[in-house]
């Protein structure tokens, strides 16, 4: 899947700062030069590191982009790559282990969107012997691009339901975030429950006043701004979403902090 836009980032890496853009070649394999460096990988989280060692994957298709990079002809009067050139974008570009993240910057974008990519092969475009393309063979971490970070604050009062609505594009799964209870004083215990999701209710005890609970769902991980060992207070019901609307309710005065991000499905333009 070709992919064109005004302007492209991977990691800090983008590429108008280098006087790059994006272009397409007639599908000519003699013209092209494969550097050898694909490598089949399965995938899967480990831990709280948001880069994955690869093990497994979720998902059994991917989105698998191709980018074209040429020399903008209104900046550079050589239109061809040095090995120097060639060489720093190798390294800039395949030089993780793990997924970057990727933005297109485009007219027509509506809303600010990111792939998860890696760097799956790369090809030389030639002409005369000399390299004037650089095509980069990509793989994203599912079938879907992801919005920025959702960063919610709710204070929520003792068994008043609260909402929020959920607008994901996948609707046969849930959306795991991050949550932040902060207490406002000692508490026996705090509980948290999603009505919409069957009553799911996450429990933990024994709180302080003025500590906060980091719970990330999605890496099955919870923490103390204590620095005490918390697990054995928790049920083990990791905060979650439905698609659409969700409707909690919590059994005290507490305040609520959701971070998450949203899958959507949307071609390359």
């Amino acid at each position: 899947m070709e992919i064109f836009a005004k302007d492209v980032i991977i990691g800090d890496f983008k590429f108008s700062d280098y006087g790059l853009i994006l272009a397409s070649f007639s599908n000519t394999p003699e013209a092209t030069e494969d550097l050898g460096m694909n490598h089949e990988t399965v995938e899967e989280y480990i831990g709280y590191t948001p880069k994955p060692v690869y093990l497994g994957s979720q998902y059994s298709s991917k989105l698998k982009p191709i980018l074209t990079l040429i020399k903008d002809p209104c900046i550079h009067t050589s239109l061809c790559f040095t090995e120097h050139e060639c060489r720093d974008m190798l390294r800039r570009l395949t030089g993780s282990h793990g997924y970057q993240k990727l933005q297109l910057l485009h007219e027509s974008m509506d809303e600010e969107l990111f792939y998860n990519v890696r760097t799956v092969s790369v090809n030389y475009q030639r002409i005369n012997g000399k390299i004037v393309g650089i095509i980069l063979n990509m793989e994203c971490d599912s079938q879907f691009a992801w919005t920025k970070e959702m960063d919610i604050v709710i204070a929520a009062k003792q068994d008043k339901a609260f909402h929020l609505y959920i607008s994901t594009d996948d609707l046969n799964n849930y959306i795991y975030p991050i949550m932040i209870v902060t207490a406002p004083a000692a508490l026996d215990y705090i509980s948290i429950k999603n009505i919409t999701d069957n009553q799911w209710e996450t429990t933990i005890s024994g709180l302080f006043a003025g500590e906060k609970i980091t719970i990330d769902s999605l890496h099955q991980t919870i923490s103390s701004s204590r620095n005490r060992a918390i697990t054995n207070d928790f049920n083990m019901h990791f905060p979650r979403f439905v698609p659409d609307k969700n409707t909690f309710v919590a059994n005290q005065d507490v305040s609520i902090r959701f971070k998450y991000v949203l899958p959507r499905k949307v071609g390359f333009v």
